[in-house]
C-alpha cells in the first residue's frame, strides 16, 4: 500500500534529520522527533491492522474534522520540529 509505504518514508526522513542534526539536537527537536514518530507510527499500525484509520476525537457543535491521538502526536511534533529548526539555540 502506498500509504504504509509512504509512513516508512516519512519515519526514515525523520531519522535522517536526527544524523544531520546530531551535533546540535535540542530537547525541542528531539520531541518534536519523537511524537511526530509516534504519530506516524500509530497511524500505519492502525493502517496495517483494520486498513484503515479510526478517528474518534470529535468537536461538538462545530465543522472542525474528526482526529485521532496520533494526528495530535504529528501536529505538535510537526510543531516542535519548526520551532526547533528556526529557533537559535
Amino acid at each position: 500500500d502506498v500509504i504504509i509505504f509512504s509512513s516508512f518514508i516519512a519515519v526514515a526522513a525523520i531519522a535522517f534529520i536526527v544524523l544531520l542534526f546530531s551535533g546540535r539536537l535540542t530537547q525541542t527537536l528531539i520531541s518534536g522527533m519523537a511524537l511526530l514518530s509516534a504519530g506516524i507510527t500509530m497511524n500505519m499500525l492502525a493502517r496495517i491492522k483494520y486498513t484503515y484509520v479510526i478517528d474518534y476525537i470529535s468537536i461538538n457543535g462545530s465543522n472542525f474534522p474528526v482526529f485521532n491521538a496520533a494526528d495530535i502526536m504529528i501536529v505538535f511534533g510537526a510543531f516542535g520540529l519548526v520551532l526547533a529548526l528556526f529557533s537559535r539555540d
